[in-house]
């Protein structure tokens, strides 16, 4: 088992969207709903329908009745809205890190560690967002985190790696990451250059290959993407329905240095 915390390993009756208020069981049944009232939320049908569903709004392709269901089952609760946007936005940066401009444009090498890499800048993009949201942006980052680490452990057990080294290898892993956030965190109050290094250091580990364009051009995207996040309201960026620019149509913020 990875070491990162695996929030999900208990009962399954115990997990926040299963949890029964019993006032509220014996409420409903002693007052059924209307025969009319909607059934289960279909599922969401557009990008602004997918935002609402993740934190739990109305149900969009129903005319926004509610699901009186989903309510007593605790679906709409605080926790279970944030675990589910935490997927989104972990899902957000992922598939970000899979676009081929990086490879094909931008000089990132095609292998694991690259692309580890690039889901590494992303996800960090993501906690520096969630920490002006305070005790919440804070449980949401742990939320991240933990999406991270066990879809990372998925990918290595996919690649065979073997059991008796599985934690060895994803302390390594979680090392990096620690690593290369460190250094992006260091660049957030200094000069582009200092973040050109830490994603010469890190993204590109040093390749001779890449060019100073394309370190340059990632250096805009980085600065453009932190300004766009900083910059988005506080629900729509937690909702998750907001995507990654494309990194080649990125393009600095005025301030930046």
């Amino acid at each position: 088992m990875s070491i990162a915390r695996v929030k999900f390993a208990v009962p399954l009756l115990r997990h926040p969207a299963l949890l029964l208020n019993s006032r509220m069981v014996v409420r409903s049944l002693s007052n059924p709903p209307p025969e009319n009232q909607p059934q289960a939320p279909q599922k969401p049908v557009d990008s602004v329908d997918r935002a609402k569903w993740a934190v739990g709004e109305k149900n969009p392709s129903k005319d926004g009745k509610k699901n009186w269901i989903l309510r007593l089952l605790g679906y709409y609760t605080q926790e279970s809205t944030d675990i589910r946007s935490s997927i989104m936005l972990y899902t957000n940066a992922r598939e970000q890190a899979a676009r081929q401009e990086f490879l094909r444009q931008l000089g990132v090498e095609n292998d694991l560690a690259s692309r580890f890499q690039l889901e590494c800048l992303h996800v960090w993009m993501i906690f520096v967002r969630l920490r002006r949201e305070g005790k919440r942006g804070k449980a949401m980052s742990q939320e991240v985190f933990d999406r991270f680490w066990e879809d990372m452990t998925k990918q290595l057990v996919s690649l065979e790696v073997k059991s008796i080294s599985l934690n060895t290898r994803t302390r390594e892993l979680q090392n990096a990451f620690y690593g290369s956030a460190v250094a992006y965190d260091f660049s957030l109050a200094n000069s582009d250059a200092i973040l050109a290094s830490a994603l010469h250091r890190n993204l590109f580990n040093y390749n001779p290959r890449c060019r100073p364009t394309q370190l340059l051009q990632m250096v805009a995207y980085v600065r453009a993407e932190l300004h766009r996040l900083h910059a988005m309201p506080t629900e729509e960026f937690l909702a998750g329905g907001w995507r990654f620019t494309p990194p080649l149509a990125a393009r600095a913020p005025p301030s930046s240095a």
